[in-house]
């Protein structure tokens, strides 16, 4: 069987999405879905005055902050497509989370962190730890970055939740 027809019957998530928390909620519920079972997701944009693509797009500071956590999230775990996001911006965010809550599979991974350790230094040591580095301006901040999305999206830093239950059900009811 080819790449094609295995495209072809594996099965689909279908999410609309229109811009509003419950269809963030959704998108966030169908891109775990997709994930467990292995499917494909296919997100359905609504059409409104300002079109649900803006949340990724637009300024951070134009976002709302749960929209921009979900936005990140779901680029973390690459549930919607790159154009939509930058790598770097989603590895800092996902850097910061990962320092927060789960510092020893880091320091597993990466070596012993600094203390205090920020999200950019993590980043840094990252680059630096690999040999990723600019000719001339020091460590590629920017290789660093999707080196960090591969190892959590592919599984290389461990069992990582973004969220958990308890999280999920506090937004749904807000």
């Amino acid at each position: 069987m080819d790449r094609d027809e295995q495209r072809e019957r594996q099965p689909v998530i279908l999410v609309g999405v229109g811009g509003s928390d419950a269809s963030i909620a959704a998108l966030i519920w169908a891109a775990g879905e997709a994930h467990r079972r292995n499917a494909r997701l296919r997100v359905l944009e609504a059409w409104q005055v300002y079109p649900a693509r803006a949340l990724y797009a637009a300024g951070r500071a134009e976002r709302e902050p749960s929209r921009d956590a979900a936005a990140h999230r779901l680029a973390a775990l690459h549930s919607i497509g790159r154009g939509a996001y930058d790598d770097e911006e989603v590895a800092l965010t996902l850097g910061l989370y990962l320092l927060r809550h789960y510092p020893e599979l880091l320091a597993q991974r990466f070596g012993v962190l600094p203390r205090p350790c920020d999200e950019h230094m993590l980043l840094a040591l990252i680059a630096t730890g690999r040999s990723l580095a600019k000719r001339s301006t020091g460590p590629d901040i920017a290789r660093a970055s999707v080196a960090l999305l591969n190892d959590f999206r592919t599984g290389t830093l461990g069992r990582i939740t973004l969220e958990t239950v308890e999280q999920i059900s506090a937004h749904v009811r807000s």
